[in-house]
C-alpha cells in the first residue's frame, strides 16, 4: 500500500522537498565579563557543596566502591582559588590573557576529573538498578502471572 501512492521512503532523511534543516544555535555573541564572573561565583558555591569523601551508605549491601570523589579538601581549595582568580582577572581593567589561559588549562583538568567521576557514578547507578530492579520486577511479573493462572483455573473448574 505504501508504494501504490508513490510514497516509498518511510524514514526521515536529511534532504528532499519537505525537509527543513534545524536552525543551528549560534554562539557568535560573546558572553559579557559580568556573565563569566557570575558563572565562576555560582561554581564556587556549588563546589562548596560537593563531597570530598566517599559516601558511607551503611553496612547492608553497600554499593561497589568506585573510589573517593575526584577532589580532596586540598584540591577543592585549589579549585576555589582558581575560580576566585578567574573572577579577579576577568573583572580587572586589563586581564592577563596568559594567566587566564593557565587558569583555563587547570580548570579543564579539574573538569575532566569531575566528568570521569560522574560517568563512573552513573554507570554504577545503572548497574545497581539493573541488579536490584530487574529481578524484583521479574519476580512480581511471574507472581502476577501465576495468580492470573490460578484465578483462571479456579474459574474454569467451578464454572464462574
Amino acid at each position: 500500500e505504501v508504494e501504490r501512492d508513490g510514497t516509498i521512503e518511510w524514514a526521515p532523511t536529511g534532504h528532499g522537498d519537505y525537509y527543513q534543516h534545524p536552525e543551528e544555535e549560534e554562539f557568535s555573541e560573546k558572553p559579557s565579563r559580568e556573565q563569566i564572573i557570575a558563572h565562576a561565583g555560582a561554581l564556587r558555591k556549588q563546589l562548596a557543596e560537593l563531597p570530598t569523601k566517599a559516601d558511607n551508605l551503611g553496612h547492608n549491601q553497600p554499593p561497589e566502591e568506585i573510589g573517593p570523589p575526584p577532589y580532596s579538601e586540598e584540591e577543592r581549595a585549589e579549585l576555589d582559588v582558581l575560580l576566585s582568580e578567574t573572577e579577579q582577572e576577568v573583572g580587572s581593567e586589563e586581564p592577563d590573557e596568559n594567566k587566564l589561559q593557565q587558569i583555563t588549562q587547570a580548570l579543564k583538568e579539574f573538569a575532566a576529573k569531575a566528568l570521569k567521576y560522574a560517568g563512573t557514578k552513573a554507570d554504577l547507578a545503572v548497574d545497581e538498578t539493573i541488579k536490584k530492579g530487574i529481578p524484583i520486577g521479574l519476580a512480581y511479573a511471574s507472581f502476577g502471572d501465576g495468580l492470573s493462572h490460578l484465578i483462571a483455573n479456579i474459574s474454569n473448574l467451578f464454572g464462574f
